[in-house]
């Protein structure tokens, strides 16, 4: 079984990453996989100020299957930061915040913005696909609103083509 723990920012730190793994360890079955996330982390941020910004994608040699989130409006900070953890950092899958309602993220058309206009955001994710190496992972909403749901719907199914994981918000 794969045991997923989502992203929460301000409480999937490091300390929390251990401790989920020390009561897996205690009480779990062996042949299970923990899988967790980090809080996620501005791909644009990033590209100005990477020392600023990595303290929330600390990983250690114990999480081998450690995703880092990170979220963005844009295709070439996203690339960057996601390329950069990989390659720089070790991490095995990037997850793409596009579920995150917060006006402060939203403003910087990330987050859940992205889903204001889906055909540039799918040409984002097929971007992204293209030119990384890893797993690739879309964190997501049922909609922004009643209205939105089916649209959303569609969404999903399309961008399934372009990442091997979807986590809903």
């Amino acid at each position: 079984m794969r045991i997923c723990l989502a992203p929460m920012d301000g409480i999937t730190d490091l300390a929390y990453r251990t401790l989920c793994k020390e009561v897996r360890e205690s009480y779990g079955n062996p042949e299970d996989t923990l899988m967790l996330w980090t809080e996620f982390m501005s791909a644009e941020g990033y590209k100005h100020n990477p020392p600023g910004v990595i303290r929330h994608m600390f990983k250690t040699d114990f999480e081998p299957q450690l995703i880092g989130q990170i979220f963005g409006g844009t295709t070439d900070p996203l690339l960057h930061c996601a390329q950069d953890l990989v390659t720089k950092y070790g991490f095995t899958s990037i997850e793409i915040n596009m579920g995150c309602p917060s006006p402060s993220i939203m403003k910087c058309d990330a987050g859940s913005a992205m889903l204001k206009n889906k055909p540039r955001t799918l040409q984002i994710l097929e971007e992204l696909r293209t030119q990384l190496p890893c797993l690739l992972s879309l964190k997501t909403r049922i909609g922004m609103n009643e209205a939105d749901k089916e649209a959303q719907f569609n969404f999903i199914i399309e961008a399934s083509r372009f990442v091997d994981m979807i986590t809903i918000h």
